[in-house]
């Protein structure tokens, strides 16, 4: 069943807040109608260092939102990252019916119990389960369901990615958006990533998109068309400018203005004349050649991509990876990072830009921009699956819990166990 009101996704990153507004089409994908963007301040490595400044600059990108689309908002789903933000998948389930000699035809009402038994506990004090992302159901033994209303049977088992971060931090992810807009749901930024720039090919045989933003870099792992794994490494394209800053002894804002138009993934392909004028601190001038600026920002990215390889290597999901990496966020705009992914990473790589999943301008149509169009399509299938028509199945009650977040009072938990790793 079409929805007929208009979905709203706020991206808080470090350097930047967008905030994209869009309505679903008759196909289901939702079709940009108005964005807003803002620079931000008060954000470090993902995380809020400053509450006024991060609100200031999500009130400032919500009006320009709102102007350019000639539509309120009042609703919106909202991406988080940070390196508090970690996972675990589970599993639980329930019994369908209380006769052994019954069965039992699955309703709605079953699935929020499974997805209820298949969501632990945080395991530390000051954490919260903020995410969970159904990924298979099973049905009396019967594994790898994606959809089980309707089936009969006489239990019920839910597999799930459950993402974790720190309560006070999540609080004030939902306190800094304007109260009058209610938060469906926080994603995290690799998920809505991978919404808009992996196939569904990509995520049925197995791939990573690696999303680095200006101050992070989210890694998640897609695997038999599901999220396996999610984490957040703290190191982003911020860094590569700081690099630049230190070394070159120039102000971060040459530095930025350098590396957006010098940096290289391959710098021997870059000229190794000292061609650039670079002004100092001081105001004097400094010549200095491509080739360095390019050799300075492609160290830093190998760091990144060595971070990402370990990372993949804990996660014990590399042999699952067919269809390799998926490079995406502002820094993959540099030319030959694919180049420099497949030799640190020892896998095919491509920089992936939003796609089919949304509708939208060529002006969206950047890395940069992959988080903020992510979370449009990903709420736009919740949504969907939502409305009156389908029983909401993968929501499992989120815009209750941001609520309760609301009043500083933690949601409640479940316990699960952990399935094996494939």
């Amino acid at each position: 069943m079409p929805l007929s009101h208009t979905i709203a996704g706020i991206d808080i990153g470090t350097s930047k807040v967008v905030v994209a507004v869009a309505e679903p089409t008759a196909a289901g994908t939702p079709r940009v109608v108005g964005a807003g963007m803002a620079r931000m301040r008060g954000m470090k490595a993902g995380a809020i260092v400053s509450f006024d400044d991060v609100a200031q600059s999500v009130t400032a990108a919500v009006a320009q939102a709102e102007t350019t689309s000639g539509r309120t908002i009042t609703s919106a789903w909202v991406t988080i990252s940070g390196t508090h933000v970690s996972c675990e998948n589970a599993r639980g389930g329930t019994t369908l019916t209380s006769h052994p000699h019954e069965i039992h035809e699955v309703s709605d009402p079953d699935i929020q119990k499974a997805l209820a038994a298949a969501r632990p506990s945080p395991s530390e004090i000051g954490r919260e389960v903020f995410l969970v992302v159904p990924r298979t159901f099973t049905v009396d033994g019967v594994r790898g369901i994606t959809d089980p209303i309707g089936m009969t049977g006489h239990r019920l088992d839910a597999e799930t990615h459950v993402v974790t971060g720190s309560t006070s931090q999540i609080t004030n992810f939902v306190r800094v958006i304007p109260p009058e807009i209610r938060v469906h749901e926080i994603v995290t930024q690799g998920l809505a990533a991978g919404e808009s720039v992996a196939t569904v090919d990509e995520r049925d045989l197995g791939c990573v998109v690696i999303d680095i933003g200006a101050g992070t870099t989210d890694v998640s792992v897609f695997i038999d068309g599901a999220i396996w794994h999610t984490a957040v490494i703290g190191f982003g394209g911020q860094n590569c400018t700081n690099d630049i800053a230190y070394v070159l002894r120039a102000p971060v804002l040459e530095a930025e203005k350098l590396k957006v138009a010098h940096a290289h993934g391959v710098p021997g392909e870059v000229d190794a004349e000292p061609s650039l004028a670079v002004t100092l601190h001081n105001r004097s001038l400094n010549h200095v050649s491509r080739r360095l600026v390019a050799e300075i920002v492609a160290a830093r990215v190998v760091d990144i991509f060595e971070l990402v390889r370990a990372e993949l290597g804990r996660s014990g999901l590399v042999g699952a990876l067919s269809a390799g990496a998926i490079l995406t966020g502002g820094t993959a705009t540099m030319p030959g990072i694919d180049l420099l992914a497949e030799q640190v990473l020892q896998m095919p790589a491509r920089v992936g830009t939003p796609g089919a999943a949304v509708n939208l301008g060529e002006a969206f149509r950047s890395p940069a921009f992959a988080a903020a169009i992510g979370v449009l399509a990903y709420g736009t299938r919740v949504e969907l699956a939502s409305a009156p028509a389908r029983p909401v199945r993968s929501g499992f009650g989120f815009g209750a819990i941001l609520d309760t977040i609301r009043r500083m009072i933690g949601p409640g938990d479940a316990v699960g166990a952990r399935p094996q790793p494939r």
